[in-house]
């Protein structure tokens, strides 16, 4: 379920002033949901919001015929790990978050890195590429969201990451690495 509430100037909710209501159903395949990072949910299911008398606002269905085209082995613990530390996989931001680079550079600093949860998802086309013209992705794959304990020795955050989950992904990016001092 949605809420869209009508903004002030600086664009914050006017809790008072409702102008629209909706919902999202999402598509799952094998159990696994499509994500929404980038694209509000736009990846897989059915949205809609309702105006003023039950009017529909907005409305939005993605959902392709999907063929498996092949099966791909899943990395192992290691593998992920060497992933981490070789600084492929994405820190996604915090909400309204104004420091997000500081903290992402020291992210670097970590001694230790817990993982309390993984979460897989599906995404149009794969890990870490960008679509180089306007046409969508004709691959889906999977990958997961990493929720973490980053301890910095005298302090502890909690980040969330994102992060390829198949071998052969993992291997592609390895090939080109990116040492933490090209970071700094």
């Amino acid at each position: 379920m949605t809420t869209q509430f009508n903004q002030d100037e600086n664009g914050n909710d006017l809790a008072d002033q409702i102008c629209g209501r909706g919902v999202f159903l999402s598509r799952l395949l094998d159990g696994i949901s499509f994500s929404n990072y980038g694209d509000n949910g736009g990846n897989g299911g059915f949205w809609i919001e309702f105006g003023s008398n039950g009017k529909i606002r907005a409305f939005s269905l993605v959902w392709p015929d999907l063929r498996r085209d092949a099966l791909q082995p899943t990395a192992s613990p290691q593998e992920i790990i060497a992933c981490i530390r070789a600084f492929k996989t994405l820190m996604l931001p915090n909400h309204q978050e104004t420091d997000y680079f500081q903290r992402l550079k020291s992210f670097a600093n970590v001694k230790k890195l817990t993982v309390t949860k993984i979460t897989p998802y599906y995404m149009e086309g794969f890990y870490g590429t960008t679509p180089t013209n306007i046409t969508p992705p004709q691959i889906i794959a999977p990958f997961a969201e990493l929720k973490a304990v980053a301890d910095f020795g005298n302090s502890n955050a909690t980040v969330k990451l994102l992060a390829p989950i198949l071998s052969s992904e993992i291997s592609r990016l390895s090939k080109a690495s990116v040492q933490p001092e090209q970071m700094r």
